[in-house]
């Protein structure tokens, strides 16, 4: 199963690589800028829409579908890392949060920060989990948020902000989250 998706990976990278696949991608994103996502591989792009100059998040597939994963709204959009749940969307100037389509799906990927912020930081934090069979160590994302030079907790699934912009990540470090993320 594991070689049958290597494959899959590889055909769709190979079909997104050469210019006659790039203007067809541009062709059907209305797009006259393209970016690939070159650290995961997973046939991701960002395009640039002619008509309003925004960003959007798009992934081909080998058929030569095209699916669009963040809408074209934005000044710029950060890739995902790696199984990340949650990337930064742009616009002027300030930053907001949309959630993984692979983590949630697509019908659940949306924007649940708005742009209000200068900048942003995932934390992973070391939880104890007990789920009723057993106890475990997880990891749970925790998300900062930054406005005129201090930052503040967030619940990057709502938007709520959980503490007031108190610290400066220059001088101290973060204080450990005291609310529950949902994940």
């Amino acid at each position: 199963m594991k070689n049958m998706l290597i494959l899959v990976l590889l055909f769709t990278c190979s079909w997104l690589s050469g210019q006659e696949n790039t203007a067809l991608l541009l062709q059907k994103t209305n797009a006259s800028e393209l970016q690939f996502d070159t650290t995961n591989e997973d046939a991701v792009f960002i395009a640039k829409n002619k008509l309003t100059n925004k960003w959007g998040m798009y992934q081909g597939y080998a058929n030569h579908d095209i699916k669009e994963l963040i809408p074209p709204a934005y000044d710029s959009i950060d890739f995902f890392g790696y199984n990340a749940k949650l990337t930064g969307v742009w616009l002027d100037g300030k930053v907001g949060l949309y959630t993984s389509p692979w983590t949630y799906g697509s019908k659940k990927a949306k924007q649940t920060v708005e742009c209000l912020y200068d900048g942003y930081k995932i934390f992973q934090v070391e939880k104890t989990v007990n789920d009723g069979l057993s106890t475990y160590q997880s990891y749970v994302d925790y998300v900062a948020v930054k406005k005129e030079g201090l930052w503040a907790w967030i619940d990057w699934m709502t938007g709520e902000l959980k503490t007031d912009f108190l610290y400066n990540l220059d001088k101290e470090q973060m204080p450990y989250p005291e609310f529950e993320q949902e994940n």
